[in-house]
């Protein structure tokens, strides 16, 4: 999108006062000083093969956590759409499943919104560099995220209490949805000993 006709695309949206800037990452300062900075070498230099899954794809899953790890600020994915003011949402990921006990099953990065410097972005990071699999969909995304909140779950106590669901609810066909009782779910928080805290919002897929 970083380019003229890039621009031609974002213009028409840019008209009705959205304010956008397409940006090309410089990927080499983004991962310096990053468990990934080795990583992202041994691919340059040929190194590392990056597999069947489209290399954009998981550069995307990286750069979505190290620009999160390096400024925190809010990642959402494009197909979101927004619904009500959450400014006050602090170091949250995303949800994508949970079973009958209202326990997650599974966590998605489609959601980051953490402190600049947060300890489990970096735990991310290291994660993806450890166990990079350029074959298998998912694996350095959402199941990664899934993994690590696992690891913590093991060693440290996870106190998990109700919290008020926002409407920011991820719609993919019909915007009527989000309004129906049965796509507001409720969300969970989950705290960890050691600082670590992770409050995460249930999305309809």
């Amino acid at each position: 999108m970083d380019s003229v006709q890039g621009l031609k695309l974002l213009d028409p949206i840019m008209k009705h006062g959205f304010k956008l800037v397409a940006v090309t990452p410089d990927l080499s300062f983004l991962f310096k000083n990053t468990p990934d900075e080795s990583w992202f070498d041994d691919l340059k230099s040929g190194n590392k093969d990056p597999g069947e899954i489209p290399l954009a794809q998981n550069l995307s899953n990286l750069i979505r956590l190290a620009v999160s790890y390096k400024y925190g600020g809010v990642y959402l994915d494009t197909d979101f759409i927004v619904l009500k003011d959450f400014s006050g949402l602090r170091n949250s990921i995303g949800a994508q499943s949970s079973n009958a006990f209202g326990n997650w099953t599974r966590l998605n990065n489609a959601v980051l919104v953490f402190d600049k410097n947060h300890p489990l972005l970096y735990k991310f990071i290291e994660e993806f560099t450890l166990t990079f699999n350029g074959n298998r969909w998912g694996h350095n995304g959402s199941y990664l995220v899934s993994r690590v909140a696992s690891k913590f779950a093991t060693k440290w106590d996870i106190n998990y209490r109700r919290n008020p669901c926002p409407d920011n609810i991820r719609v993919d066909d019909v915007l009527l949805k989000a309004h129906k009782d049965n796509y507001v779910k409720p969300c969970r928080q989950i705290n960890f000993s050691h600082n670590y805290k992770v409050e995460w919002m249930i999305k309809d897929k």
